[in-house]
């Protein structure tokens, strides 16, 4: 299936230009990636193009980002090749991805063989309940990245699918591949957003040197390595210039560690899911979707010491330790790739099928 991916200029997710699958290559086309990658696995699974059209609409999102006035600037200085959505030809493509509803229906009824779906970036709003029990009228399928853990059902015809970010494990390992040899001490990336909130004992806590003195602690106490990214919580939306490579450095330093720790319960868990990318064995909290698809039962843990003596378990036999990897691969694979690539397959068929019902939600 032909997938083309739309965003809007206003939006930091995803490429700061347009891609063409089939004329770059993965590593290519993550350098055009700000700073979160996420979108990129899904970008290289589904071999899909990008094009970014002018923003739109007054949606929770379109609001918060509008706030944040050196994001906006960044924006408007680098991004390329911002093209009308009427200047696109939409039937060559068997699926439109949007992040955001920012086509209209007068549009997309002019192709009606291609299948539109769209996710939403933020999903902790009333919006985001509304859009997946009722989609936006431009499109066939809203796509909850939440996976429906607290969808309310109205009726028998709300259209959403549950679909996560897709994942590409076999091109992330290809790019990045991992130093096989095992160190003396486990090296453990823990996500920044929980070591931010137990040094400062706040949800909503920036980055502070409280927060690297508290990391410093943990290494000393439990004897271990512990890697993090931190930049991009200094501040909210503290995305850099294109010219840092944000993206393939977030990849470029996970790498080094052999296990992932996250157990922050916010958003649907997808550092996690970024970390099995790379093959890092991974401990989750089993509050997050994407954490329970991923882990094997005994890695969902509920705070940091049983989570450190697990990995330091782990650590000591290295069959073990394939074992968890293997499981995790298996996972995404069933979860974040076949799964989901057939409801995609069976969208598409039921829009080509205009007199077929559509069932009330569509999972993998």
């Amino acid at each position: 299936m032909r997938t083309l991916f739309l965003k809007q200029s206003i939006d930091p997710f995803g490429p700061w230009r347009p891609v063409d699958y089939r004329r770059e290559d993965p590593a290519s086309i993550l350098e055009k990636f700000y700073y979160k990658p996420t979108l990129w696995e899904m970008t290289c699974f589904l071999q899909a193009d990008w094009k970014i059209i002018p923003s739109s609409g007054t949606g929770v999102f379109n609001r918060y980002v509008a706030r944040f006035h050196r994001l906006a600037k960044l924006l408007a200085r680098h991004q390329t090749e911002v093209v009308s959505p009427d200047s696109i030809d939409f039937a060559v493509y068997d699926i439109v991805i949007s992040t955001e509803a920012c086509l209209t229906e007068s549009l997309t009824a002019q192709f009606p063989h291609t299948l539109f779906l769209y996710f939403m970036n933020e999903h902790d709003n009333q919006e985001y309940n509304e859009h997946r029990n009722a989609p936006a009228a431009a499109y066939d399928y809203f796509l909850d990245h939440m996976c429906g853990v607290t969808a309310e059902r109205v009726g028998d015809f709300p259209l959403s699918i549950s679909m996560p970010y897709l994942r590409a494990p076999d091109v992330v390992r290809k790019i990045f591949p991992r130093d096989r040899d095992r160190a003396a001490r486990p090296k453990i990336w823990i996500d920044a957003r929980f070591i931010a909130r137990a040094a400062l004992g706040s949800a909503r806590a920036l980055w502070t040197e409280r927060c690297d003195r508290y990391a410093h602690e943990l290494r000393a106490k439990h004897e271990v390595e512990i890697f993090y990214r931190s930049n991009i919580y200094r501040d909210y939306y503290d995305v850099q210039d294109p010219s840092s490579r944000d993206a393939p450095g977030y990849y470029a330093d996970m790498r080094h560690a052999d296990y992932f720790i996250g157990l922050t319960a916010a958003g649907a868990g997808q550092a996690l899911c970024d970390a099995a990318s790379l093959g890092l064995a991974c401990v989750g909290t089993p509050l997050l979707v994407y954490h329970r698809m991923t882990c094997v039962p005994q890695a969902l843990c509920a705070d940091l010491g049983p989570a450190i003596s697990l990995v330091k378990q782990w650590h000591h036999d290295e069959r073990l330790r394939a074992s968890i990897v293997a499981s995790q691969d298996a996972a995404i694979d069933l979860n974040m790739r076949q799964g989901p690539l057939r409801c995609l397959e069976l969208a598409r068929a039921k829009k080509r099928k205009p007199s077929a019902r559509r069932s009330a939600t569509i999972s993998p």
